[in-house]
């Protein structure tokens, strides 16, 4: 599964500076408008180009591996495609720390992330894991939940 994973979470690590920081600005948005309990940052897990431009963004902040951490300063976290080692782990620690978590690599939900963001025909899609929203008490705006594709 890990080479999967490898291949796959290219994708985002090898995109173009612009298609990077549409994502990021995409998923800023996104996370912005969602209503999530928990209070805290929006933190960048990783070093894919959407997580470089994320952390550009004013209020941002990089975590590194540590779930204590996370849970401590999280109210949402991007995760990056290479960071597929344990990932199952500190994403079921996020969601019982009711973290919203969101990700632009295909394997995401898979793993146990609540939102993967792709590139549809003309717009963003989005891969919702709905049980771990709920679950993690998290509720998306209308406009994104058009965008559900599953």
């Amino acid at each position: 599964m890990f080479s999967v994973l490898g291949v796959k979470s290219l994708i985002a690590a090898n995109m173009e500076s612009d298609e990077a920081a549409a994502y990021a600005n995409f998923i800023q948005n996104l996370v912005n408008k969602s209503t999530v309990s928990k209070k805290g940052a929006f933190c960048i897990f990783g070093n894919d180009s959407v997580a470089r431009a994320l952390i550009n963004s004013a209020g941002n902040e990089a975590v590194s591996q540590n779930l204590e951490e996370v849970q401590r300063k999280c109210r949402a976290v991007y995760v990056s495609g290479e960071n597929a080692t344990n990932l199952k782990l500190y994403l079921s620690g996020m969601t019982r720390g009711k973290i919203l978590t969101i990700s632009a690599f295909e394997e995401f939900i898979a793993n146990g992330g609540m939102i993967q963001v792709g590139m549809g025909r003309r717009e963003f899609e989005l891969t919702v894991d709905v049980k771990l929203l709920h679950a993690a008490q998290i509720k998306l705006d209308t406009l994104s939940t058009n965008l559900i594709i599953n």
